[in-house]
């Protein structure tokens, strides 16, 4: 047995280079079967294979402030995106390949429209500049916000909200060469865009909660992905073992993150996880459960209403109350224990 690192894409190579075409959902099923496959003389595993994934955070996004750019991905170019700026790009620059401005991408915590935030210098014109990436918990991205201030603390001072142009009076332009701002359309030539500029968050009206809610940067750390994507992940896996009652059907996976503390809180978020999917999980199924009356419990409650009302004694009213209830088919509190 070799216990050699082999890419999965070497495998494919290996299995199917001769049909000169992309076959890896055929790899991991072969990869499967041989994982489940036991020899019947010594009842050992034919490939018991782990897999190991390398995955990079991504510390933000940045976006080319020109709608009209000419590097922008076909997708972001399709009429049913709604995208109203240019290209995107994953690490951080000042400039787009268009030479357009490239301002830090963020999103309405309620919506999740998208902004751009910028830095403004004031003198004898205004300009807009990029800005450093505003740093982050790990964790800010399943952040809950509880407070109408939450925004002041993530939009600084001397930083403007951008967002696409309401074709309405309140646009502002921005030359594309020096970043500089003009309240209308200049005269002094040059390539310009339009654009919707903020300078407070309470102005922002992409939502109904948008004034009260906030702007997140988006990061992407290790707690996003080992709680999000690897649980996805696992569940595409065959089943390793014929044996009921094992979470995950006895799949399992081990992670690694170099931050003590960000393990810490992503054990947290995990616990907390869990008891929300058990939650959802127990009111799905008392609610699929509870299919009302059946004609002889209808029946049984009808009979025993008529014996209580015709004995006429204050003792029974209570019970009276509750079998009007149930017949009139309100629900009854369901107690957790």
């Amino acid at each position: 047995m070799s216990n050699q690192v082999v890419k999965f894409k070497d495998v494919t190579k290996i299995l199917y280079d001769s049909l000169g075409f992309d076959r890896d959902d055929e790899t991991q099923a072969v990869l499967n079967v041989a994982a489940r496959a036991i020899c019947p003389d010594y009842g050992t595993r034919l490939l018991p294979w782990r897999v190991h994934i390398f995955h990079r955070a991504q510390g933000g996004f940045w976006v080319c402030v020109n709608r009209e750019c000419s590097y922008r991905d076909s997708v972001l170019c399709d009429a049913e995106s709604d995208w109203g700026f240019g290209a995107l790009w994953f690490r951080q620059r000042d400039k787009c390949k268009c030479e357009a401005p490239v301002f830090e991408l963020f999103a309405c915590h309620e919506c999740g429209a998208s902004y751009l935030l910028a830095g403004l210098t004031l003198g004898k014109s205004a300009h807009l500049v990029p800005r450093c990436a505003i740093w982050t918990d790990d964790f800010s991205v399943d952040a809950e916000p509880d407070s109408k201030t939450d925004n002041e603390n993530i939009i600084p001072t001397g930083t403007v909200i951008l967002s696409p142009d309401r074709q309405d009076p309140t646009d502002r332009y921005l030359r594309i060469e020096d970043g500089r701002v003009y309240d209308n359309a200049p005269l002094d030539g040059g390539n310009f865009v339009r654009i919707r500029l903020d300078m407070v968050h309470s102005t922002l009206s992409c939502c109904s909660g948008a004034a009260d809610s906030s702007l997140v940067p988006q990061h992407y750390g290790p707690p996003f992905f080992m709680g999000a994507t690897l649980p996805t992940f696992v569940e595409e896996v065959t089943e390793p073992l014929d044996k009921a009652g094992l979470p995950m059907g006895g799949r399992r996976a081990i992670t690694f993150s170099d931050s003590r503390q960000g393990t810490a809180g992503l054990a947290a978020k995990l616990q907390r996880d869990a008891e929300r999917n058990l939650t959802r999980s127990f009111l799905y199924h008392a609610v699929q459960e509870d299919n009302g009356l059946d004609d002889l419990k209808r029946k049984i409650l009808n009979q025993r209403l008529e014996i209580f009302t015709q004995i006429n004694d204050p003792i029974f009213d209570e019970d009276i109350q509750s079998i009007k209830a149930q017949l009139s088919g309100r629900k009854e509190p369901i107690p957790w224990s």
